[in-house]
C-alpha cells in the first residue's frame, strides 16, 4: 500500500515582512558646505564667488612717496551641472497579488541608491585636493604605527598651509579604523556631548576625526590595492548646492501596460572652492 501523499494540501505562506539590506554607509553629505543653496534654490545654474587676493607690504620713510596698489580680485564658479535620476516601474498585478506595500519599498531603495550615488560623488571631490600624504605607487602600510605618522604628517602639512585646525576630517574604511584600535594615543569617542546631536562614532588622531565609511572605492597600482581618502575641512572645503529634494519621487500612469512609474531627479552641484585645504591620503587596502 503507498502512503497517502498529502503535499499539495500544504500552502505557500509569503509573509509581510521584508528581508533587511546592508546599504554601503555614508557621511559625505553631512560635512560639505551648502551655503549657496537658498541662492540658488528657485533659479539659475551657476553662483559666482569672488576673492580678494594679497596685498603687498611696503616701508615708509620720513616726506617720502608712497605706491598704491591695486586689489587683485579672482572668480570662481559652482555650477548644477549633475542630473542623476531614477525609474522603476510597478505593474498593477504584481502590486494587486502581493501582500507588501510594494511602492513603499521601491521609494525607500531609491532613496538609498540615490544617497549612495551623491556620496560617492562628493568623494570624488579628492581629486581636487592640493596636498598629497602617500603616493599611487608608494600608499601608507596599512598598520597603526604606519597609517598614525601618516596622519600626523597630513596634520602638519595642513598647519604649514595655514588651514585651521577646527572640522579636520576624513571618511576611513573599516579596515584602517580597526588597525588604529590598539594604539593607545587615538581615542575613542562615544556619544559625547560634542556629538550626540549626530549620533556619529569616530576615532581621532592628530586633531583629525576619522569616520567610518563603506562607500570608499578600491584602486589598483599593479602591486597593491589602495584608497584614496580624503581629508578635509568640515563646511569649509567643499561646497554643495541640491535644487531638487530627492525625497520627491513622482508617480504617473505608464501607458501600454496597466501600472505606475516611480520616478526621481536631483539637480546638483559640487564645487572645490578650497583645495588648499584638502589631502589626497593614500592608504593601503590591505596590510
Amino acid at each position: 500500500m503507498m502512503a497517502n501523499n498529502v503535499n499539495v494540501t500544504f500552502p505557500d505562506l509569503f509573509t509581510t515582512v521584508w528581508l533587511k539590506n546592508f546599504d554601503k554607509s555614508t557621511g559625505m553629505v553631512g560635512k560639505v558646505n551648502s551655503r549657496f543653496e537658498k541662492e540658488l534654490s528657485k533659479h539659475g545654474d551657476t553662483v559666482h564667488v569672488d576673492r580678494i587676493g594679497d596685498f603687498s607690504v611696503g616701508s615708509y620713510t620720513v616726506n617720502g612717496t608712497i605706491q598704491y596698489s591695486n586689489a587683485t580680485v579672482t572668480q570662481d564658479s559652482l555650477i548644477l551641472n549633475q542630473t542623476p535620476y531614477i525609474a522603476t516601474k510597478l505593474d498593477d498585478l504584481d502590486n494587486a497579488m502581493s501582500n507588501k506595500d510594494l511602492g513603499a519599498k521601491f521609494i525607500e531603495r531609491m532613496m538609498v541608491a540615490i544617497r549612495i550615488h551623491t556620496d560617492s560623488h562628493l568623494l570624488g571631490q579628492v581629486a581636487n585636493f592640493t596636498h598629497l600624504v602617500g603616493t599611487v605607487a608608494a600608499p601608507t602600510v596599512l598598520t597603526g604605527a604606519a597609517v598614525i605618522a601618516a596622519l600626523r604628517r597630513a596634520a602638519r602639512v595642513l598647519d604649514d598651509a595655514n588651514v585651521q585646525e577646527e572640522g579636520r576630517c576624513m571618511p576611513v574604511p573599516p579596515a584602517l579604523y580597526e588597525v588604529l584600535g590598539n594604539f593607545s594615543d587615538e581615542k575613542q569617542t562615544e556619544f559625547t556631548m560634542a556629538n550626540i546631536g549626530k549620533k556619529e562614532l569616530y576615532r581621532e588622531v592628530a586633531g583629525i576625526k576619522l569616520f567610518k565609511t563603506t562607500n570608499l572605492p578600491i584602486a589598483n597600482n599593479g602591486t597593491n590595492d589602495y584608497f584614496t581618502l580624503p581629508l578635509f575641512i568640515e563646511k569649509v572645503t567643499i561646497d554643495h548646492v541640491q535644487r531638487l529634494n530627492p525625497k520627491n519621487v513622482e508617480t504617473l500612469r505608464l501607458q501600454s501596460t496597466f501600472g505606475k512609474g516611480m520616478r526621481m531627479l536631483l539637480l546638483y552641484g559640487t564645487k572645490t572652492f578650497e583645495p588648499n585645504t584638502g589631502v589626497r591620503f593614500h592608504v593601503r587596502a590591505t596590510a
